[in-house]
């Protein structure tokens, strides 16, 4: 579908209140952007740079003090959460927060994946206690092609249902979730905007989670790990 893309100028000069609320809108999309990618940044646990006042690149946090940090935050998640149960080693918690960021930006392991969709298949997931995503139990949303064939009488749904039950069970979403409450850091972390004060957002729905403003950060996030892995990888092909 094609897609256009329309410039708008507003006229705001005699609304400071506007311009204020558009500033402050502004500024929290870029927090939470920063707040997501610094996440996904730690699960990855590779160094991690900055540019230097000289323009070359330095590097601001190592390897190592990013597993330290990750796991200062993920023990503060299993004491936030009421975690009683097997808290897990050190290595056990660092290699699923590794395998979690290998789902969300396959382009890490040389897969292909898609940024919007997994914004919104995981983002409730790790951040919402109350989420049923990607568990396979929730009701919502289209059914599956086999039972739409049952309820219309074809005779076929049932190799059509063996199929779909093969492709969820070899799909690892719903294990790494089971994985994540099994070490009691699920959820894995905050949702951005029900901490950041200087807006007023509109209160969230009775069944609702996280905020749309939230899946769109998230998204932008991962787009940009998924866009530093493939130049990663580029570039130490072009220089192997």
């Amino acid at each position: 579908m094609a897609v256009k893309s329309i410039k708008v100028k507003l006229m705001v000069g005699n609304r400071p209140d506007v311009r204020e609320g558009m500033w402050h809108l502004h500024e929290a999309i870029n927090a939470g952007v920063r707040y997501y990618t610094e996440w996904l940044a730690l699960l990855r646990q590779g160094n991690l740079y900055k540019r230097g006042a000289d323009g070359r690149q330095e590097i601001y946090m190592t390897a190592k003090e990013c597993q330290e940090e990750l796991l200062k935050r993920l023990r503060d998640r299993q004491r936030k959460n009421g975690h009683t149960g097997d808290p897990g080693t050190d290595e056990d918690l660092l290699r699923v927060a590794r395998q979690l960021y290998e789902l969300l930006v396959p382009q890490s392991v040389r897969q292909q994946g898609n940024a919007q969709m997994l914004s919104s298949g995981f983002l409730s997931p790790l951040t919402d206690p109350n989420s049923e995503g990607g568990k396979g139990t929730s009701k919502a949303g289209r059914k599956p092609r086999w039972m739409l064939m049952k309820e219309a009488g074809d005779p076929g749904w049932v190799e059509a249902k063996a199929r779909y039950d093969a492709n969820k069970a070899a799909d690892p979403t719903k294990q790494m979730i089971e994985t994540l409450e099994g070490y009691g850091i699920r959820p894995l972390m905050d949702v951005f905007t029900e901490a950041w004060t200087k807006i007023r957002w509109k209160p969230l729905a009775s069944r609702q989670g996280v905020r749309t403003w939230d899946r769109d950060m998230f998204q932008q996030a991962l787009e940009r790990l998924m866009s530093w892995e493939s130049w990663n990888q580029r570039v130490g092909e072009e220089y192997a």
